[in-house]
């Protein structure tokens, strides 16, 4: 059981070396299990990145998947799970209902629950506290300790709220947040898991629900790989104050060595990577500059050739407009200056 990081500026290569790592002790090793997880919305990408760097261009023993999807993979494997999870429509329905038949409780909500986007800005309210694992309790706690009228009585309907929606849904319907919470009790029984090679690629950050499966692999697993993005002077300070620019990555660190330390998992020296010439923005000098300069205390200014155009900033009135005019950008480079769409 270890633990160990793969930290660089971004665009610096870590991607690209945790896939070399990964298919080639995957070769070596064909009866292992390699777990590559990424956010949802890169697993295909991924998968393709795999098999078009693999020398037999397949993947055998390589899993690409999200939080979730390896949810449903250990669930297909354990048994268990048979609750139906309530997608996003579900959800909206739900709410819609408890919040007419909770309205004579509400003091805040009332006037607001027909107005256009209510709706959708409290069912993320409700997602980001299963994720952060705020409970009814704590919401009744926060009421009773704040000075503010206002905030007591929106916390309070948020407390009715909350209440009538998991009372409605038990043992029912689960929610897609509480799938990793599910996999919580029962990833130990997991042989996919169990002395796998683990590696966590394009996170930011993890929620407390996703730290909290991710001490059980830690123990579960031969190696975990963590890739995060931040500078090696950065790492080497700990944690650092919120203003600064790598605070969060900074802060995921702090918390997978803690949780690696209070579960007695070795963590290895990280591997620390620089730009080169293999880097992806190598050959892009103006977005390299902008990567290493951005948002930095002493900026340097940038005096390579074309300067004056290596950047653009165009402004919209709204996204509807912003994304006419990438579309129209776009169009316009592929049909007069040679551009392709990729594949």
């Amino acid at each position: 059981m270890s633990l160990k990081f793969v930290i660089g500026n971004s665009g610096c290569g870590k991607s690209t070396w945790l896939y070399e790592q990964v298919i080639f002790r995957s070769m070596a090793h064909p009866e292992k299990n390699y777990l590559f997880i990424v956010p949802e919305q890169f697993t295909m990408q991924t998968q393709k990145e795999f098999v078009r760097r693999h020398p037999s261009h397949g993947i055998l023993n390589i899993d690409v998947l999200s939080f979730q999807r390896l949810a449903y993979r250990v669930f297909d494997e354990v048994g268990g799970f048979h609750v139906p999870v309530l997608d996003d429509t579900g959800k909206t329905l739900v709410l819609r209902k408890v919040c007419e038949d909770k309205r004579a409780q509400f003091q805040v909500l009332k006037s607001s629950i027909q107005k256009q986007g209510t709706i959708e800005e409290l069912k993320s309210i409700l997602s980001e506290f299963i994720q952060y694992q705020v409970d009814s309790g704590e919401l009744t706690e926060l009421a009773e300790h704040t000075n503010n009228a206002n905030l007591r009585c929106k916390l309070r309907d948020l407390r009715i709220l909350y209440d009538g929606f998991f009372q409605y849904l038990e043992e029912h319907f689960i929610t897609s947040e509480q799938v990793l919470d599910l996999l919580c009790r029962v990833v130990d029984r997991s042989a996919l898991v169990k002395n796998s090679v683990i590696v966590l690629d394009g996170f930011t950050g993890f929620t407390p629900l996703q730290c909290e499966l991710l001490r059980h692999l830690m123990k579960l697993a031969d190696k975990v790989l963590v890739a995060i993005t931040i500078d090696e002077a950065s790492a080497g300070r700990g944690l650092l104050e919120e203003h600064r620019l790598f605070y969060l990555s900074a802060k995921t660190l702090q918390t997978l060595r803690r949780i690696a330390e209070e579960e007695r998992v070795e963590t290895e020296p990280s591997v620390c990577l620089h730009a080169s010439e293999k880097s992806r923005l190598a050959g892009n000098p103006p977005l390299c500059h902008l990567e290493q300069n951005l948002f930095r205390v002493k900026p340097a200014p940038f005096t390579g050739p074309d300067a004056a155009s290596a950047v653009r900033i165009s402004e919209a009135p709204d996204p509807v407009e912003e994304l006419r005019f990438v579309a129209s950008q776009i169009r316009r480079l592929v049909r007069q200056e040679g551009y392709r769409y990729g594949q």
